[in-house]
Order: C-alpha cells, then structure tokens, then sequence
C-alpha cells in the first residue's frame, strides 16, 4: 500500500495485541504481542505501544506508599478517583523507531467522558 501513495505520505496501521507473551503478563508490552503478519512489528519504522499504568507505577507517580510498600488500598482509592473524574493514566511506549529516534515511554492522560489526550498525569 505504502509504495502507491503519492508525496511521502504516512501509513498508520493499529494492529491489536495478542496474550501476553511473558513480560509480566502485561498486554502489548513487547512487539512480539502485536497480531497479524509474522513481520508486522517489525517492517514499519515506528512502532508505539499504549498501555494503562501499572498498580506499581501508579502507586510511585502519586508516592502511595506505608514505608517502602505499596500502599495497595490507597492505590485502589486513586484509581478509582480517576475514574470518578473521568481520566485513565495510560503510557504510549515508543518501542521502535529508526533513524535516531529515542525509545522511550510518555505519560498520557485519557479524559474519557471527553475522548481526548493530555501529555502527562492528572
């Protein structure tokens, strides 16, 4: 499809995202989840995986912590007030890219009763 388009336009393909494949039991959290052709994560020059934050990852981004644990009741309660506000904390992975693009993860924040993104945590 890429080679019939004119002016170097971009293709954006969404694939979905198979079982976990043994990163933690993470869903998409490696290219080898990505469903559809053998070569599908791989052929394309960038790849971003979303996500949504990890009870861990929620619990260091808000310091909900009893000493050093997690404090997993607080963590329950900051999920759920999200929700109530209406946002979900997700992160986009870029887990490939060429020619000199940095891999890294950006946080995002879904507002979904407004169906948009905001860079960062609420």
């Amino acid at each position: 499809m890429r080679d019939y388009l004119e002016n170097d336009d971009a293709v954006m393909v969404i694939s979905e995202a198979r079982k976990p494949s043994g990163d933690g039991g993470k869903w998409g959290a490696a290219l080898a989840d990505i469903m559809g052709a053998a070569r599908g994560g791989y052929a394309p020059d960038m790849v971003f995986l979303i996500g949504p934050f990890s009870d861990e990852e929620l619990a260091e981004e808000f310091g909900l912590y009893e000493g050093s644990k997690m404090d997993e009741e607080a963590v329950e309660k900051k999920r759920d007030a999200l929700q109530e506000e209406g946002l979900s904390l997700l992160k986009l992975k870029i887990a490939k890219g060429r020619d000199g693009v940095t891999r890294k993860e950006i946080p995002l924040t879904f507002r979904f009763r407004r169906s948009d993104f905001v860079e960062g945590t609420a």
